[in-house]
């Protein structure tokens, strides 16, 4: 039985990645990346400068032929300027740019060491959302079922969000969760662990 919860939660997550496959994108919205999506500094996405991982929120500023020119507020350590985080209080990864890409940013101040910036990139119009409850929900549904089979439930909340991506790592070979879909459990458990409230951060 639980594995058919599972086989039905991969479809539930795939489902709310798909139904947004197609949606229109227009310029003033704000948008989620459903799945990990490739980033590009250049309009035309001749090269793939970063990755842009799911349930961040982008700022479209313009689409034209099918690119996206979008801005995303996010933290930047000093140290590795080529990451963008979520929040200066944990290793949530908004955007990570090689480290050899020359991207747009913006200053808009520093917060708990961390400078917070605004950056500006290109990526496809492909797989973006306006709901990001969904594409939590999905994620939520696709956990539950996965990480239940071998042992009692872990809650979101039990852990650091820094813990999440190693424990998830370590275990998602024995789990039906394929690497593509890992990016967005993790994020979802990242943020509403014990140390990240959504809730508060609104």
């Amino acid at each position: 039985m639980k594995f058919l919860n599972s086989i039905a939660a991969a479809a539930a997550l795939a489902a709310a990645i798909a139904s947004y496959a197609g949606a229109e994108v227009k310029a003033g919205e704000t948008l989620y990346g459903t799945v990990l999506k490739q980033v590009s500094v250049s309009g035309d996405l001749s090269h793939k400068d970063g990755r842009l991982l799911p349930t961040n929120a982008i700022e479209v500023l313009e689409i034209k032929d099918g690119v996206v020119k979008f801005s995303l507020t996010g933290y930047q350590n000093p140290k590795a300027p080529n990451v963008i985080y979520f929040t200066p209080k944990a290793r949530i990864i908004a955007v990570a740019f090689s480290k050899q890409a020359k991207f747009q940013s913006e200053s808009l101040g520093e917060e708990d060491g961390f400078n917070k910036v605004k950056i500006t990139a290109y990526t496809d119009e492909g797989a973006l959302s306006g709901d990001v409850d969904k594409i939590f929900a999905g994620a939520k549904e696709k956990f539950e079922a996965s990480c239940s089979v071998c042992h009692a439930l872990h809650q979101p909340a039990d852990y650091e969000a820094n813990r999440w991506p190693g424990y998830i790592k370590s275990m998602l070979s024995r789990t039906p969760i394929s690497k593509d879909e890992s990016w967005t459990v993790v994020q979802y458990l990242q943020k509403h662990s014990k140390d990240v409230n959504l809730k508060d951060m609104k």
